[in-house]
């Protein structure tokens, strides 16, 4: 292995340890500090435009507004009930795959009802792809902005007597960082890289010196 193949395999592996260091979930449950956190292009889908108490089967797509869609599953069908969206059964798994532009904000008000669409005393867990996953009171803001792509959202009642229901879904991205300055490697992380450089170059050397 050459010299240069050595330095391209240390600036990778610099990248792919900063890459995975940096990205990171916030968690809000104030809707109004989630839409200050977010860009103002969002989608935020009401289900105003749905027939109340009615029940359509799953998959449920929506429409595309500003790049953004998505599509919802569960077993079973789902069930409108005038507030929001919910499964038809109980204990089911409601889970929202965003199919649009990339996604990095998402959020809704989540709540365990009875088949008559009253709001129950039963946390409801709301899980990301990215494995966050937390437990909110029900019928609760719970909102979250990623810096990597969210691809999908699901929530359950932690009580399967109950139906799990999202209202005011609002799907969107967050702010474009600003990239400021170049950032200066701290000494530590210089050190370690040197040693790790000058451990290959002795390497090279010893072996080339014994061919």
């Amino acid at each position: 292995m050459n010299i240069r193949r050595i330095g391209i395999c240390i600036a990778l592996a610099s990248l792919a340890l900063t890459t995975s260091v940096f990205a990171a979930t916030t968690t809000y449950t104030d809707p109004t500090d989630f839409l200050a956190a977010i860009s103002s292009n969002y989608y935020l889908e009401d289900f105003s435009t749905n027939n109340i108490y009615s029940s359509i089967p799953s998959p449920l797509y929506s429409q595309t507004i500003n790049g953004f869609q998505w599509t919802a599953t569960t077993d079973g069908s789902f069930y409108f009930d005038g507030i929001g969206l919910s499964a038809a059964s109980e204990g089911k798994t409601i889970t929202i795959t965003f199919t649009g532009d990339p996604v990095t904000a998402a959020g809704g008000t989540f709540a365990s009802t009875d088949s008559f669409g009253f709001v129950c005393d039963s946390d409801v867990r709301v899980t990301l792809s990215d494995g966050t996953s937390s437990l909110f009171t029900s019928d609760s803001f719970a909102g979250f902005t990623s810096s990597i792509s969210i691809a999908s959202l699901s929530f359950e009642c932690s009580d399967t007597s109950y139906l799990p229901r999202v209202a005011n879904l609002y799907v969107g991205a967050t702010p474009a960082p600003d990239p400021g300055p170049a950032p200066v490697p701290e000494p530590s992380g210089i050190a370690v890289m040197t040693s790790g450089l000058f451990g290959a170059l002795a390497f090279t050397y010893k072996r080339r010196k014994n061919l």
